[in-house]
């Protein structure tokens, strides 16, 4: 049905027949098994609202009262999600949970229809991307990429800090120093010595 891919993990790019100088520029998205991500976690819900599942990547199917509340994953692999017996319709498709690391993107809801054949259609904005082979080929293959999250930084001092302060004073004492020096020597007689001491 989908696979869950690390956007890190994927090549994107562009093909063009070498050997065809009238060959259209393909768009390529290739994905190797390092590109795909464990342990998503999904709701599939119809669009008229008559029916919510959860899908797990590698998850079993739940029922409540005779009612599937969790799809069983048929793909055993990871990253990769296949369900069966899903009734024809319209559906929407939501993450709930990313993969360890990478950040879920909970505000795109992918629309899909689900024909009596079981195949399946993407529609709407929120698309996923079509894998394909290094030269722009598709694979028959639908996957979603998450951006990892972001590692945390150094963090700076902030204006006007401490450190900010004492550096600010030490200048202002360096400059001070300079200006008395200066004002020193002018002051200065010509022909005036240190006077030297006596024994």
């Amino acid at each position: 049905m989908f696979g869950k891919v690390g956007a890190d993990k994927v090549t994107q790019g562009t093909y063009k027949d070498p050997n065809d100088p009238t060959a259209e520029e393909l768009p390529t998205y290739v994905t190797t098994d390092e590109s795909y991500l464990a342990a998503s976690e999904w709701t599939l819900a119809k669009k008229d609202g008559s029916a919510e599942m959860a899908i797990v990547d590698g998850g079993d199917e739940r029922s409540e009262s005779g009612v599937i509340k969790q799809l069983k994953d048929h793909d055993t692999r990871d990253g990769r999600i296949e369900v069966h017996g899903v009734p024809t319709g319209e559906y929407t498709l939501v993450e709930t949970k990313a993969p360890t690391g990478y950040v879920a993107e909970a505000q795109k809801r992918y629309a899909l229809t689900i024909d009596a054949d079981g195949k399946v259609t993407w529609s709407g904005d929120a698309t996923p991307h079509a894998v394909t082979d290094g030269k722009g080929m598709p694979t028959g293959e639908w996957v979603i990429g998450n951006a990892k999250e972001e590692e945390p930084g150094v963090e700076l001092p902030s204006a006007g800090g401490f450190g900010t302060h004492f550096a600010a004073f030490g200048f202002a004492f360096i400059a001070a120093a300079m200006c008395l020096a200066v004002v020193a020597q002018k002051n200065r007689k010509p022909g005036a010595h240190a006077a030297t001491r006596s024994r």
